[in-house]
């Protein structure tokens, strides 16, 4: 009889030695895995189109130092979804019914001394539509693809390398400047949240 309660007692000691030899393989996996890191990356902006006009390039050409000084220094947080696919269940079954497009991002800027910002934002909002003082309308541009941008996150890795996947964000203009509370209490600088329209965001790779 004391047999039983001794061999119970061996095959837990070994199961336990056993998921501790596991764990610990798990824990050396885990130090030479080398995670991708949200609060460092990089980010590209592209023009969507050079546009139809000279006037359209030059402006192209332009503000190209100013979407590399955006990206580098007043962007502070970026947050979008992905496209999805929607299912419906049928009996015990399911199905696929239909995608579910994912078509906004909002980025949030820190906004500086010069207003810099703002009138990036402005600026590219004009290329959508421009306000005309005499009607009080506005007035949306013929050529909205000049308008859009195309985006691209390079988000980096422990040892500080570029992770060979990216996400893009295509045909960005902005949609909306978000509300902003203006106070003596208010001790915190202007982040300025925007949101866009996107024609697609997707997650993309090499291999």
């Amino acid at each position: 009889m004391p047999l039983v309660p001794f061999v119970e007692a061996e095959t837990i000691r070994k199961t336990v030695e056993a998921v501790g030899v596991i764990n610990k393989g798990q824990r050396y996996l885990m130090e030479l895995m080398d995670p991708q890191n949200k609060n460092t990356f990089e980010i590209l902006f592209t023009p969507n189109s050079l546009g139809g006009s000279v006037i359209e390039v030059a402006k192209v050409l332009a503000r190209s130092a100013r979407d590399t000084l955006i990206a580098r220094l007043h962007i502070q947080t970026l947050s979008f979804g992905f496209d999805g696919i929607q299912f419906e269940s049928a009996d015990v079954a399911t199905y696929a019914k239909m995608m579910e497009r994912a078509n906004e991002v909002t980025i949030t800027f820190v906004e500086n001394d010069l207003a810099f910002v703002r009138n990036y934002i402005i600026d590219w909002q004009e290329d959508v539509a421009e306000f005309d003082t005499y009607t009080n309308k506005y007035i949306f541009k013929e050529n909205q693809e000049f308008a859009k941008r195309n985006c691209k996150i390079f988000l980096q890795m422990g040892t500080m390398v570029p992770s060979p996947g990216w996400i893009t964000l295509h045909g960005l203009r902005p949609q909306k400047i978000g509300d902003v509370t203006i106070g003596h209490g208010e001790t915190e600088p202007w982040m300025m949240e925007v949101t866009f329209s996107t024609d697609y965001n997707k997650l993309e790779t090499l291999f």
